[in-house]
């Protein structure tokens, strides 16, 4: 009886695995040939790509319109970014979050929490995120800063409201 190959069910099967042995494969990103010993490794996952960070950074790095503050945050999100895949707009508030968790001290240090409130305003303007996003991401980098002892120099201090609260007509006064 013929199976669907045209061979016997029992000796097809193992025709089209030793077909499948026998092929030849390559590699999908640099078209070179996979031997035989290399089958279980996929050398694909092993992407360097400092090199393209490192240019954009470099190309930040010739904005003469914004600030070095402003450059040093965008590199970090830029960065962040590009080790965590945001596929869609509804990823960006867990991505802000968790953005904030890990570089909360960073943002600190480097006195960036400004800049981060102002990227907030951005994804707010484009309803990428809402106010109370804001403000638990927010939280997170003050709780850092106070952990820290309140340094940072982020100069954001001036504020009539209290820093994560909503002003009387709704404004969110960071």
């Amino acid at each position: 009886k013929k199976g669907r190959y045209g061979l016997s069910n029992s000796s097809g099967k193992r025709d089209r695995e030793k077909g499948f042995r026998d092929r030849e494969y390559y590699r999908s990103q640099t078209c070179l040939r996979i031997d035989k010993s290399d089958m279980d490794y996929d050398s694909d996952d092993d992407v360097d790509d400092e090199w393209q960070v490192q240019r954009a950074e470099d190309l930040m790095d010739e904005f003469v319109d914004v600030t070095g503050k402003e450059k040093k945050f965008m590199k970090l999100w830029n960065r962040f970014v590009h080790r965590h895949a945001i596929l869609a707009d509804f990823h960006i508030p867990e991505a802000c979050r968790v953005f904030a968790t890990h570089h909360a001290s960073d943002l600190c240090l480097m006195g960036l929490r400004d800049e981060l409130l102002f990227h907030m305003f951005a994804l707010w303007d484009f309803n990428l995120i809402s106010r109370d996003q804001i403000v638990a991401t927010i939280t997170i980098v003050d709780q850092a800063q106070a952990s820290q002892g309140g340094g940072g120099g982020s100069g954001s201090g001036s504020s009539t409201a209290p820093k994560g609260k909503a002003s009387s007509n709704g404004a969110f006064a960071g």
